[in-house]
């Protein structure tokens, strides 16, 4: 049961210097954030974030959406479960920072069946990340259009292998790879790294690196290194019908209506349609 439930609302044009634009929560035991929508929300300074900052001691949010947010750091959320973080079927479009959309701290996270479309960051990595490696498990994200040093950063300071499963990204633009592993032990299979450069970069400050990529496919394929184990994957010109294997493997073109309404958009200009909320 949660202390505190945030549901069914609209915050659209806001502006604070804090973190947490259209609100800064701390305290509560449990709390639920849910079909929520945040449009055009900016957080000025440097804060770490953008329309959402909450701290407590179980977070949960599902079906929200941010368009345009912005924010120095994590420009969508923050969430700081001291136990447990929980996200799915979230869902950034147009949103900008200088590094990270969205962030996990401290507790377990699951962040899962979300995307982000046309998103940026100015200068570091971007996307959906387990800030200072706490446990999580990471599955079914899709980015596309969007631009940041790295996409996605996996970072896991745990003794435990920890999971990235189900991610797919395309037409993103990144500089120097598209995806980190970072740190310690890590599982990353089912993934679809399709853009036309060096897909992973291996990053360690714990002296220890070992990970799996199994049943992965990529537009360039990693080379080899001693610090991954390879299994079972493939350049996505291997698939006989890619336009098809790719939709039923990362999305539901079917249920993709929120950001996209009276705009259709194939695989064959190498974009990914977002989930619908």
């Amino acid at each position: 049961m949660k202390n505190a439930v945030i549901s069914d609302a609209v915050f659209e044009g806001l502006t604070a210097g804090r973190a947490g634009c259209a609100f800064n929560i701390v305290g509560f035991l449990d709390i639920l954030l849910e079909n929520l929508q945040f449009i055009r929300c900016t957080s000025t300074g440097n804060t770490n974030a953008g329309s959402v900052y909450v701290n407590a001691n179980t977070i949960g949010m599902r079906r929200c959406t941010y368009r345009e947010s912005v924010g120095y750091e994590a420009s969508a959320y923050m969430m700081e479960g001291s136990v447990n973080n929980e996200m799915g079927m979230i869902s950034c479009v147009g949103c900008s920072c200088n590094y990270h959309l969205g962030g996990h701290r401290y507790g377990q996270s699951l962040i899962s069946t979300s995307n982000a479309s046309f998103c940026k960051a100015t200068t570091n990595l971007f996307g959906y990340h387990p800030y200072f490696g706490p446990k999580f498990h990471i599955a079914y994200l899709i980015y596309c259009g969007n631009s940041g040093g790295l996409i996605h950063s996996s970072y896991n300071l745990q003794d435990e292998e920890m999971t990235t499963e189900r991610l797919c990204t395309t037409n993103n633009t990144a500089n120097p790879r598209v995806i980190q592993i970072s740190c310690n032990l890590h599982f990353v299979s089912h993934c679809f790294i399709l853009e036309k450069m060096t897909p992973i970069e291996f990053f360690t400050n714990t002296g220890a690196l070992k990970v799996r990529i199994w049943d992965c496919y990529f537009g360039v394929m990693p080379a080899s290194s001693s610090v991954f184990e390879m299994k079972n994957c493939y350049p996505i010109e291997a698939i006989p019908d890619e336009l098809a294997y790719v939709r039923s493997k990362c999305f539901l073109d079917s249920k993709s209506r929120l950001f996209t309404q009276n705009r259709f958009i194939d695989l064959s200009l190498v974009i990914l349609i977002p989930w619908v909320l």
